[in-house]
């Protein structure tokens, strides 16, 4: 069992302990919005329109686009900062799991014509389906630069790899596994005798690839090269988790970290591939009656490549790889379970997206202080900037956040969110709506800014001046 191989980091008084208080926080009240929010600057809305069906992927392009894609088979480039849709890419026959914007030189493709590309000369946007294609698109037309089949299978993930040691560059994942060099040139395809659907991977130092399907364990592969290939190799199965696996990230060069559908979140080292740390392992993880599992992890990210924030049932944590500790505990933060979380704006902000139908913001009113800072002679981190305190008061005891905010225009679900910068952020709903969130008093500034110009291209604003 998985308790009795991770028994020497980790005691089972310790593991008692956390299930109390867990029980102990869910008989807490969820936080209410009481006032009017005057934190919260996202005071404008925008409904973007353009998809006919659920929304499941959402990314960033660059600091002026963002990308949706969704079951109706097609992907929306839209303006981040007034919401409009720019282009949309039609010919996958079934739904594109992953996209991601990759480097290109075109002078080393016959197929591909420069003028295609338009001002993006050197990048290209690559999707890849369900329907064992992968296509090449201009960023700057929305026009298909290239379709690639000779994979043949279903993909569901896609990877650039770390170190670029061999000549692969990129990893794409499904019923089998294939790695392309830096212009999509297939250099080796491994075929998996497993029935099991990989749903993500991870590229790891020394040349190794994490790989999750739907069941309890983790697979390793290794990339091989020799005088003549490049080659993937099965490597070992990692020890397993209780449930089956939902999460699998990278957190630095050192560690990785996996969660699954009883709550525990291991974090891995790189180079002996061992869990040294567990977090959030309950004995009685499910709710029999309802059949459900009460700290089923949806989400997880890192910050500052040591810190772990996690959406767990209705709440979210952060934890500490290097401590071992839990730094925030917010077991509460919605009615229903948490879906995904971000961090928004300037990154002092972190929202939070559920079932039940809102995005909630989350902060600390007061942010560390500039006499702190100087005494202390080092500078606020990102996390420090998100809770308002030094880390190191946090050791002992796990602090929380207050909510700040709560943005409700979505009927169902809210399934995505995705920071625009300071301009906004888009959440994505279990149906076909996507909702651009403004910062009502930028957008005003930069309303103000605009008309300033056309004034001054007129000369009225010159006028006024002299009038007055």
């Amino acid at each position: 069992m998985l308790r009795d191989f991770l028994g020497f980091f980790r005691s089972d008084s310790k593991e008692a302990k956390n299930d109390r208080d867990q029980t102990e926080a869910a008989s807490s009240k969820v936080p209410e919005i009481t006032d009017d929010q005057p934190r919260n600057p996202y005071t404008e809305i925008k409904i973007l329109s353009g998809h006919s069906d659920r929304i499941h992927l959402a990314t960033i392009i660059d600091e002026s686009r963002i990308l949706t894609a969704a079951q109706d088979n097609t992907v929306a480039v839209w303006d981040s900062v007034n919401g409009n849709l720019l282009f949309k890419l039609y010919g996958h026959t079934k739904p594109i799991n992953c996209v991601c914007v990759i480097h290109y030189d075109v002078s080393l493709d016959e197929e591909i014509k420069a003028e295609d590309l338009g001002n993006e000369t050197s990048r290209i946007l690559l999707t890849a389906s369900f329907d064992k294609s992968i296509r090449l698109w201009s960023l700057c037309y929305g026009n298909c630069l290239k379709v690639i089949t000779e994979h043949n299978y279903a993909v569901k993930c896609f990877i650039k790899l770390r170190g670029e040691e061999t000549e692969a560059h990129y990893c794409c994942a499904g019923d089998h596994l294939s790695i392309w060099d830096e212009n999509m040139k297939l250099l080796h395809t491994y075929k998996r005798n497993n029935p099991n659907f990989i749903q993500s991977l991870i590229s790891i130092k020394d040349k190794k690839i994490v790989t999750a399907t739907d069941q309890y364990y983790l697979d390793v592969y290794c990339i091989e090269k020799s005088s003549e290939s490049v080659e993937i190799q099965y490597s070992r199965k990692l020890p397993t988790h209780r449930e089956s696996i939902t999460c699998l990230i990278n957190i630095s060069d050192a560690m990785f970290a996996s969660a699954s559908l009883d709550g525990t979140i291991m974090v891995w080292t790189t180079y002996h591939l061992l869990p040294t740390r567990q977090f959030n392992s309950h004995e009685n993880y499910r709710d029999s009656e309802k059949k459900k599992f009460l700290y089923s992890v949806k989400h997880l990210f890192a910050l500052e490549q040591r810190y772990i924030f996690a959406a767990i049932a209705n709440g979210f944590f952060v934890y500490d790889t290097i401590s071992d500790k839990c730094l925030v505990k917010q077991p509460n933060a919605h009615s229903e379970e948490v879906n995904h979380l971000a961090l928004i704006g300037d990154g002092s902000v972190l929202a939070t997206c559920s079932l039940d139908g809102t995005t909630r913001l989350w902060g600390h009113r007061t942010p560390v202080s500039s006499s702190d800072i100087s005494a202390l002679k080092s500078a606020v981190t990102p996390l420090e900037r998100i809770i308002g305190k030094r880390v190191k008061s946090l050791r002992d005891k796990p602090t929380s956040l207050e909510l700040i905010g709560e943005c409700a225009g979505h009927t169902d679900s809210v399934q995505l969110i995705v920071s625009c910068g300071k301009e906004g952020f888009i959440t994505c709903g279990l149906n076909d709506l996507v909702i651009l969130w403004k910062n009502g008093a930028l957008q005003m500034e930069n309303e103000n800014k605009i008309l300033e110009d056309i004034l001054k291209e007129t000369d009225f604003f010159q006028l006024s001046l002299n009038e007055t």
